[in-house]
């Protein structure tokens, strides 16, 4: 798989496919959770050596990146705290803190 290959050269990734632990015939997804979207994708393992890999089904997705889970909390707080306050809140360091601290979350 070339993105192995390059890790294992980068010295970022795992250093051989056999740490992977894949088998002939493996079937795994693949999640790409991004800041805009969520990438899905199956596939399954043809080959070890070379490593081969089929797609299962159609790859999906949607927009439900952090950035929508990040826009439901905002939505959340602005109903508990009622519009007043949550328009005088919004633009205050306080809120940098609130967001800050919900990211590391």
């Amino acid at each position: 798989c070339m993105a192995c290959e390059d890790q294992k050269k980068s010295g970022k990734g795992p250093q051989s496919l056999n740490s992977l632990h894949l088998k002939l015939e493996d079937t795994f997804m693949v999640l790409d959770c991004g800041g805009g979207t969520v990438d899905i994708t199956v596939h399954r393992v043809e080959g070890i050596d070379p490593l081969r890999l089929s797609e299962v089904c159609q790859p999906s997705g949607g927009p439900w990146g952090s950035t929508f889970v990040d826009e439901g909390f905002e939505q959340f707080l602005q109903k508990l705290v009622g519009p007043e306050s949550w328009e005088r809140f919004k633009p205050s360091s306080e809120w940098v803190d609130v967001m800050e601290a919900w990211e590391k979350t």
